[in-house]
């Protein structure tokens, strides 16, 4: 069974400086075959959404019990902010996955594609390529 996985390394990541070129270069190569590293750029603006993201739907989610109208109303306003918010983290994130540099195998991959599906795709496709060779040799494929 062919299995390729993609692991992506963020800003978040406590090793995150160690991950330069060389550091991402290694641990693609060391990774298990069929793997590639996607490293997102830092980007504190989306990541300081991010945390307010979170912060928000965690303190509504335990503090709205229903039981003051008041306070409810503005628990539901703030939800629906959040709701703006996560719409704008997704094209954010989207954005930053486009940016991202992708490394597998020990190489850093320029790809063509700006599209993130596109991109994910070339990489996936290196991967096959690069990983299972003697691909090329079977006729035909059973599922």
């Amino acid at each position: 069974m062919l299995t390729l996985k993609h692991e992506v390394v963020s800003p978040l990541d406590l090793d995150y400086a160690l991950y330069g070129e060389a550091g991402c270069l290694n641990k693609s190569n060391e990774a298990p075959a069929g793997m590639a590293l996607i490293k997102l750029p830092d980007n504190k603006e989306f990541f300081s959404e991010l945390r307010i993201f979170l912060k928000t739907n965690k303190f509504v989610r335990l503090n709205d019990d229903g039981t003051q109208p008041d306070l409810t109303k503005i628990y539901n306003d703030r939800k629906t902010e959040n709701q703006e918010r996560k719409k704008r983290l997704r094209l954010m994130l989207e954005e930053l996955m486009e940016r991202a540099d992708i490394y597998a195998l020990g190489q850093h991959l320029k790809l063509a594609s700006s599209n993130l599906q596109n991109k994910l795709d070339e990489a996936c496709q290196y991967l096959l390529e690069n990983t299972y060779t003697k691909l090329g040799y079977l006729r035909v494929l059973q599922a």
